[in-house]
């Protein structure tokens, strides 16, 4: 391989490794706002056990307060 083709490799690993730790920043953030919804001392009791338990799901959890 040639130095440029190797220059343009490494400049392409930089920039997807800032896309995913970019992605990754969104993925907690989202996490910590779904979980949100599962805290009774936050949102959990301004929504019905619907959305907690979609909140569940999104989560990668099994649904608890409702079975569709």
């Amino acid at each position: 391989m040639s130095e440029s083709a190797l220059q343009l490799a490494y400049d392409r690993i930089e920039e997807l490794e800032l896309k995913l730790e970019s992605a990754n920043e969104r993925i907690k953030r989202t996490e910590s706002f779904i979980n949100r919804f599962l805290d009774p001392e936050d949102l959990g009791y301004t929504v019905n056990n619907y959305v907690r338990d979609d909140a569940r799901e999104s989560l990668g959890r099994e649904r608890v307060e409702s079975k569709l």
